[in-house]
């Protein structure tokens, strides 16, 4: 089994930049992260209700205890060890923390709720930037992902189903076009508009081809100029 068509469009998509938080205090200061309820949501959305699910592997435990700061402030961390099942999709298991300030019950509480919603957070991850992928490179700033989702959908993946053997003949300029075109956020428009047809690996190539001097480096150059004067 995999992935419906239309689900793996969706997690191709660009993160849309008004679903991120930034935090603005203590250690979470400057930190891009998406709310569990978001990605609870997104997951509903793409996957479908019913079409995916979550369980604990263990019960949540403290893996560190002491006190910090000049009130020595009592403090626990909590992790959680789960599974995470979506239909087509496989499974991806992984461990989420979250600490706990202080005494008392409601803190407790929370502590290994959050545990446990980092766990889900953390297994959604691995289906892509819908689940805040792009959000773990540091080199990833809000700028530049309003950038790539106002420039529209990336570049399909390279081929759509790629056979786990052999290998498939993959030109070495894709990986690379790739990044670089993710990083400047060009949209698919901007590149069909130089190479003059549909995106595809197929008419890349026969545009680089056309002309002496054509390399995958002059089309993103190419490219960005046009979005940077505004055609479309």
């Amino acid at each position: 089994m995999s992935l419906e068509s239309d689900v793996k469009l969706a997690l191709a998509q660009p993160l849309d930049p008004h679903r991120v938080t930034v935090g603005n205090s203590g250690p979470l200061r400057g930190i891009k992260y998406l709310e569990g309820e978001d990605v609870i949501r997104t997951a509903n959305r793409i996957f479908g209700y019913g079409e995916w699910g979550f369980s604990l592997l263990s019960q949540p435990w403290v893996i560190e205890e002491g006190s910090q700061g000049s009130n020595h402030t009592k403090y626990q961390v909590w992790a959680a060890h789960g599974r995470l099942m979506v239909s087509g999709g496989g499974s991806f298991a992984d461990v989420g923390t979250c600490v706990r300030q202080g005494d008392g019950s409601g803190g407790l509480e929370m502590a290994i709720k959050g545990a446990v919603t980092d766990c889900v957070k953390r297994c959604l991850r691995n289906y892509g930037d819908q689940f805040g992928l792009i959000l773990y490179d540091k080199t990833t700033d809000m700028a530049g992902l309003a950038a790539d989702y106002k420039a529209g959908a990336p570049l399909p993946p390279f081929p759509e189903e790629a056979p786990a053997a052999p290998k498939p003949d993959v030109p070495e300029w894709v990986e690379k076009f790739n990044t670089d075109r993710k990083r400047m956020g060009i949209g698919n428009s901007l590149i069909e508009e130089v190479i003059g047809t549909k995106l595809s690996i197929t008419n890349i190539e026969k545009w680089l081809a056309a002309e002496d001097g054509r390399t995958p480096d002059k089309l993103l150059s190419l490219a960005a100029d046009r979005g940077a004067v505004g055609v479309r």
